[in-house]
């Protein structure tokens, strides 16, 4: 089950346990939205127990629809951890492109780390889904 909240300016999707308890499990949404622009980031997270289900697939497919669609977004952005080879496959199938190549975007555990940068345009979404 995918609950949404309505607002524009946090939308996240909520993703719940398809359960009787009625937990969340993830979340889907955009940040660092720039309107003059008409771009925003995207970005998610899953329960590890619930990875390899379809769930965050359908999110995402979801939430970018939504950008496009409502928020009328040309350029939607992701940037992945260089070793989130998992997230890198998602956003692929999700019709993202790989655009470059961050060293050390990141801090994390007190080292920098590389991250990729992926976008998908709305000219793509609307020829492609």
């Amino acid at each position: 089950m995918i609950a949404t909240f309505p607002r524009l300016e946090t939308d996240r999707m909520i993703l719940r346990q398809l359960r009787s308890e009625d937990r969340i499990i993830g979340t889907c949404g955009y940040h660092n939205w720039r309107r003059a622009d008409c771009k925003a980031e995207i970005g998610y997270e899953l329960n590890p127990n619930h990875w390899s289900k379809g769930l965050m697939t359908e999110a995402l497919n979801r939430i970018v629809a939504f950008g496009f669609e409502e928020m009328q977004l040309n350029r939607i952005e992701a940037y992945v951890f260089e070793t989130n080879t998992a997230s890198q496959k998602l956003l692929e199938k999700s019709g993202f492109h790989q655009e470059g190549l961050l060293q050390e975007c990141y801090r994390k555990n007190d080292s920098f780390i590389d991250a990729i940068l992926f976008a998908k345009l709305q000219k793509d979404y609307a020829e492609n889904g």
